[in-house]
């Protein structure tokens, strides 16, 4: 499993979003996926600014050390929302019922996630169906879908091979 999906469930449910500066090594501009908090951003180095979407990014854009002024240096990576089932449930926020079920669909086992769109189950709530591998797949396809994230931006990022 590549880290994109991961990418993709922080900037477009989370509000993360990608910053660049000047490699150490070759002073050629690289960019890294930060969150939304600005000491993260800023104080990492004083030429960190807004990524532009054709800067490459740095080989391990995906965990990040970075210095936060009297605090010292502070590591952090991506949050492994697509494999591991503790941090998918971080996406669930208190305003969305889950239902999460193991069921055979078509002689297959499949994880399928609905997602109450409209504060709690009810007859009139809305539900996105998300059917997954794994419960986490299940859980960040129904948050992307939430947020109006396209199919086939999900499936690109769910294919794309390496970042990490």
């Amino acid at each position: 499993m590549s880290r994109e999906l991961d990418a993709l469930v922080a900037e477009k449910v989370l509000g993360w979003s990608w910053w660049e500066r000047p490699d150490d090594d070759t002073g050629k501009m690289r960019k890294a996926l930060f969150p939304p908090q600005e000491d993260r951003r800023v104080n990492f180095f004083p030429s960190f600014r807004p990524a532009q979407p054709n800067t490459e990014r740095f080989s391990d854009w995906y965990r990040t050390s970075i210095n936060v002024g009297y605090k010292g240096i502070e590591r952090f990576g991506l949050p492994e929302w697509s494999t591991d089932i503790a941090t998918a449930m971080t996406l669930v926020t208190v305003n969305h019922g889950l239902s999460l079920e193991r069921l055979t669909v078509h002689g297959v086992w499949q994880w399928i996630c609905y997602l109450a769109v409209d504060e709690k189950w009810g007859e009139s709530s809305t539900a996105l169906e998300n059917q997954a591998d794994t419960a986490p797949l299940a859980i960040c396809f129904a948050a992307l879908r939430e947020k109006g994230v396209p199919e086939s931006e999900i499936l690109a990022a769910l294919n794309t091979k390496g970042g990490a």
